[in-house]
């Protein structure tokens, strides 16, 4: 089976696009480093706006929901950009 790697931002646009792929592509799509972990290692102090909060009740998949509920919960987005040493690091090792 074929695989496909998804690892974006963390707020609200950033699940909201996961979830999307997730209703398209289901066990096909691999959510790369984007569970609470990541978020906590990498959060900005950049508040999200409530309005746009609202967005992550609407967050479908089960994985996802977790993260969201945690991203409202502390009220901070995250940016992937942060991990790209961590990226590097996992396409490295699979690739010896």
């Amino acid at each position: 089976m074929d695989y496909i790697y998804y690892s974006g931002d963390f707020d609200p646009e950033g699940l909201q696009i996961a979830d999307k792929l997730r209703n398209r592509y289901g066990e096909k799509l691999v959510l790369w480093r984007f569970n609470i972990d990541e978020y906590e290692s990498i959060k900005s102090t950049k508040i999200i706006e409530a309005q746009s909060i609202k967005k992550l009740e609407k967050i479908e998949d089960n994985e996802l929901q977790d993260v969201a509920a945690h991203i409202k919960k502390i009220g901070y987005a995250a940016y992937q950009e942060l991990l790209t040493n961590k990226y590097i690091n996992d396409v490295t090792r699979l690739t010896k």
